[in-house]
């Protein structure tokens, strides 16, 4: 007979170690939203031709003062039987230089139409005239009293005259005054017989020849001019004369006005001039203007001058002409030299050292292109009555040398481009100069490219109204000293620093801009300024800043935060190619008048920090060119507002910008420290694999703990969530080891056995291993408790508790497990975090066992529940 022990139940219980619910946290996708003037041609320094001469290089006529026709009271008194209508007229021509003219008359004759048929004739007194079909005027011998209001009979037949012949003396009795006789003969080209007309007595060949633009030669054959007082214009328009005969020694003593005397003969290459005696000359103005040709003028340089008071224009566009003698002139009386040698760009040489200008008034434009000239004496002139020196050694690109330090510049209220262009003069000394009442530096120092030092500093400007292109090119300043400068009744800074290509510093903090309203080109391609602090500067009433910074390749910062632009209309390339710029605040800006903004922010790689307002504006689009950030480590390619806001690309934040919402500094965004996180158990050892979390510096990152079999977490750090920085940042889950089963058995099967006589001891048969393991930590000791269910084993037939010991074997040591009292079985120090099997050492003499006496057991089948229960201690550290 057999009996059974079987199904023996274990409960495992799990001892849970410093369990805590974990955090549920969501690491979201960073969210990145993309976001997104016509130009205008900035002024030039170059001096507009209007402001200088209509004909200085053109041929166009230069009578440069108002002149009213005369009509003489006789002329009714039949002098001449010709049908000849005539009337008075007045006739201005801008010159362009203000110089003044003593021709009195301008007259009908001036007409160019034809209003007679031919042939025609008619006399004058007992003069004869004929013209014929071919266009022939033949003149006879005889007299005649005067030219009513000096128009010639034949004037109506103007453009039909191609020639002209005199046959006999003609003599003038009564006014002998020959003004206009021939002029205005558009097409007249040859004069013979010029010699019968008598200068006996004649005061004046004013125009004579006035725009006889086809004539080609002159030749009076006679010398006795002894009489004439007036010259003025005689031969002024004629642009084919190439010859006047022999005039070296033309009795000129009585003389008093030469002015325009061959204006634009253009033609002509020679004036012989040797004996003429101009003691008495009061004007010649525009005497040589426009003399293109003119190679010679004879020996001049003992001229009597000491009589003239005008000379402007004197040598205007003789633009062949070498030499001028005028070592021993007396321009004592002279008071307007105006663009006297205006555009005579092959002059090499003028001596004017010992000139007395004691009573000049206007220098204007006086040496103004004369590109040729290398010396210049003007170191004794006094200028102490003069008021223009605007554009005085304009272009004059060939000087070395200009010594004006003892000029008195105390009346002068003008001096516009006085040194223009004056590109190979080194040195300027004008620190004694009185600026006082001058209204206007306009190009003043314009191109003075080798000009290294200026003292400036005891300036008075006032006064001043315009400082456009002052100092434009001057690529060879290093040192400008314009702090004291008064500028509060300025109105344009346009180009006036341009250029200044070796200035590292402008001192100009303190300037009053409050009327100023142009600011185009200020500071353009002042490519070794470092600094210019203009923060202080009023700007309400600007309406152009167009390039006004552009290609400052080294300016670092520009504080423009309290500029009032509430007018501007142009800011074309303000900020072009400030390749240094890195800070720029246009916190102030008001943008929104702008119509032209094209590439205001072109080239400026290196502008990591921009600061908008709430009246700033793209306009929507990305006409202002704002650049790109760096997306070179550890720079992200974007914009950021602030340290933590919205990134965006460029192109989005020129199309979505909105300065009520979106106004603050914008910088650009960097790469974050990257987020390390990172899961250890009490001794430190990574018990997952760590993650890795990236985003923009200053953004949010959120971490999260991982469910991981066998641990609990224990502690979670502070810098679960936080904000990218500069440097890495390491957050760390620290987690609790569990004591547990690894594997324990459902059931304990001790098998089927005869009913024996005697006291016998049953190992069990298990269905799973008893595996017990440890993942706290080290050095801690865990127990293994076993508990035999209070009732014992119990016959599922009979109801009966077998009276059996059930016990723990150990070496020597055995613990009886009694029903219902817990005995612990097992202890072990970890040393590592493998599973240790308990029941692999089981065996019939060690491990669980069950001693059943003889005559304890009947035949059943018994059934008990065993409990295992684990627990630990501290760890020794």
């Amino acid at each position: 007979m057999r009996w059974r022990i079987s199904k023996l139940m274990i409960l495992s219980v799990g001892f849970i170690l410093g369990g805590s619910a974990p955090l549920s946290m969501i690491v979201p996708a960073l969210a990145t939203q993309a976001a997104t003037t016509t130009p205008t041609s900035a002024s030039s320094s170059s001096t507009d031709d209007t402001a200088v001469s209509k004909v200085a290089a053109t041929n166009v006529m230069a009578v440069s003062a108002d002149t009213a026709s005369t009509t003489d009271d006789s002329s009714s008194s039949g002098n001449m039987t010709s049908s000849v209508s005539s009337s008075s007229s007045s006739s201005t021509t801008d010159n362009g230089s203000s110089s003044s003219s003593s021709i009195s008359s301008t007259a009908a004759s001036d007409k160019t139409s034809t209003t007679g048929e031919l042939p025609a004739s008619g006399t004058m007194g007992t003069v004869s005239w004929t013209i014929d079909s071919d266009g022939v005027l033949t003149l006879s011998g005889g007299s005649f009293q005067y030219l009513p209001a000096n128009v010639s009979p034949w004037a109506d037949y103007a453009t039909a005259i191609t020639s002209i012949k005199i046959t006999g003396i003609i003599t003038i009795t009564k006014a002998p005054n020959y003004t206009r006789l021939f002029s205005n003969l558009t097409n007249l080209t040859t004069i013979t017989g010029l010699s019968n007309l008598s200068m006996d007595g004649v005061t004046s060949t004013q125009q004579m020849f006035y725009m006889d633009a086809k004539l080609t030669s002159v030749d009076f054959g006679q010398t006795d001019f002894s009489t004439v007082t007036n010259m003025s214009g005689m031969f002024d328009g004629c642009t084919a004369l190439t010859s006047i005969g022999d005039t070296d020694d033309w009795q000129t003593g009585n003389v008093t006005d030469m002015a325009q005397m061959f204006t634009n003969c253009v033609a002509l290459t020679e004036i012989g001039t040797q004996s003429w005696d101009v003691s008495q000359v009061t004007n010649m103005s525009s005497m040589f203007d426009g003399c293109t040709a003119l190679t010679s003028i004879g020996d001049t340089d003992d001229w009597q001058t000491g009589s003239v008071t005008d000379m402007s224009r004197m040598f205007a566009s003789c633009t062949a002409l070498t030499k001028v003698g005028t070592k021993s002139w007396d321009v004592s009386q002279v008071t307007s030299m105006n663009s006297m040698f205006i555009s005579c760009s092959n002059l090499a040489t003028v001596d004017v050292s010992a000139w007395k200008t004691n009573s000049l008034v206007s220098a204007r434009y006086l040496f103004y292109r004369c590109a040729a000239l290398t010396s210049l004496d003007v170191s004794g002139w006094d200028t102490s009555k003069v008021t223009d020196m605007a554009y005085l050694f304009g272009g004059c690109s060939g000087v070395t040398t200009l010594d004006v330090s003892k000029w008195s510049t105390g009346k002068v209220t003008n001096l516009a481009g006085t040194f223009q262009s004056c590109s190979k003069v080194t040195t300027l000394d004008v620190s004694n100069w009185t600026v006082q009442g001058i209204t206007s530096l306009a190009s003043t120092f314009q191109n003075c490219s080798k000009v290294t030092t200026l003292n400036l500093s005891g300036w008075d400007t006032t006064d001043v109204t315009t400082l456009a292109n002052t100092f434009q090119s001057c690529s060879s300043l290093t040192q400008l000293d314009i702090s004291g400068w008064n500028i509060g009744t300025v109105a344009s800074l346009a180009y006036t620093f341009s250029g200044c290509s070796k200035v590292t510093t402008l001192d100009v903090d303190s300037w009053d801009t409050s009327r100023v309203t142009t600011m185009d080109h200020t500071f353009y391609n002042c490519v070794a300024l470092t600094s210019a602090n203009v923060s202080n500067w009023q700007t309400s009433n600007v309406t152009t800043v167009a390039d006004m910074f552009a290609n400052d390749k080294v300016l670092t910062k520009l504080d423009l935060s309290g500029w009032n632009t509430k007018l501007v209309t142009n800011m074309q390339e303000v900020f072009m190619n400030c390749t240094g710029l890195t800070t720029l605040d246009l916190s102030s800006w008001d943008t929104s008048k702008a119509t032209t903004y094209t590439n205001v922010f072109v080239g400026d790689t290196k502008l990591q920090h921009l600061t908008l307002g709430s009246d700033f504006t793209f306009h929507g689009d990305s006409t202002m060119a704002l650049q790109s950030p760096s997306s070179i480590a550890p720079y992200t390619g974007e914009w950021q507002k602030g340290t933590s806001g919205k990134t965006y690309n460029s192109a989005d934040l020129m199309s979505s910008y909105d300065g009520s919402t979106m106004a603050g500094t914008y910088n650009w965004a960097k790469v974050g420290g990257a987020v390390t996180v990172k899961y250890v158990d009490e001794d430190g050892t990574e018990i997952a694999a760590e993650q890795t979390l990236s985003g923009t510096a200053g953004q949010d990152y959120t971490t999260t703990s991982e469910d991981i079999t066998g641990y609990t977490l224990s502690v979670t750090p502070d810098n679960a969530t936080g904000t990218y920085g500069d440097e890495a940042i390491t957050v760390t889950y620290v987690y609790a080891g569990n004591l547990f089963f690894n594997s324990s058995p459902a059931t304990l099967d001790f098998g089927s056995h005869a009913l024996s006589g005697t006291t016998e001891t049953y190992a069990p048969t298990l269905d799973k291993l008893l595996e017990v393991q440890n993942k706290g930590k080290l050095n801690s000791t865990w127990n293994l408790t076993a508990e035999l269910g209070s009732t014992g084993f119990v016959g599922t037939e009979t109801g009966r508790t077998l009276g059996a010991t059930l016990y723990y074997q150990t070496g020597d040591s055995q613990i009886i497990l009694s029903p219902g009292v817990a005995a612990q079985v097992y202890s072990q120090t970890t040393t590592n975090h493998e599973g240790v099997d308990i029941s692999g050492s089981w065996s019939d003499n060690a491990g669980l066992l069950l001693k059943v006496p003889s005559g304890a057991a009947t035949i059943d089948e018994y059934q008990g529940t065993i409990s295992w229960s684990l627990n630990n201690t501290v760890a020794n550290n």
